[in-house]
């Protein structure tokens, strides 16, 4: 299974070079399945390469000065900006975390249980797929990550999940 992390709307190199790899696979030998998180013109190139095509739906995190314009005021006021913005804001983080990183975490875990994969190949980075990462360790499903960027660091919870990668 292959994951194409990029949601910017751009379809570029990663997404090229990922359908050259599917496109030379040995179908008599692989059943290739390749997860996007938006659709794209490539798709049906993909589905002609012989390619089970899923798109997942990220959520859109939540913007609570943007849901609640109130906020907005409040935080002018030293008072009620440690008295309700902070608190909101924390809020916000935490919930945004639930919904962007956990419970995805747990719905990849499925899908990998599900489709019975032998390897998961992220086609990106291994900075956004994380909930990959975590997903195939509970499933003990083998997993490797294409670092296409240059990045001069890592964020610790990235550095963590990468170790795991092929483990």
């Amino acid at each position: 299974m292959y994951v194409e992390q990029n949601t910017d709307g751009t379809v570029g190199g990663s997404h090229f070079s990922l359908l050259y790899l599917v496109e030379g696979l040995d179908k008599a030998l692989f059943e290739p399945t390749v997860v996007f998180y938006q659709e794209h013109r490539l798709i049906p190139a993909y589905r002609q390469a012989g390619c089970e095509v899923v798109v997942l739906k990220k959520p859109a995190p939540l913007d609570f000065k943007r849901l609640f314009p109130a906020l907005a005021a409040l935080s002018k006021n030293p008072i009620s900006n440690a008295l309700a913005v902070m608190p909101a804001l924390a809020l916000q983080k935490a919930l945004n975390y639930l919904r962007g990183f956990v419970l995805p975490s747990f719905e990849c875990w499925q899908f990998l249980l599900k489709g019975r994969f032998d390897l998961l190949h992220l086609n990106n980075t291994v900075l956004r797929p994380q909930q990959w990462i975590l997903a195939s360790l509970f499933a003990r499903t083998r997993a490797v990550a294409h670092e296409r960027g240059i990045n001069k660091s890592f964020p610790a919870l990235a550095f963590i999940l990468a170790r795991a990668l092929g483990a």
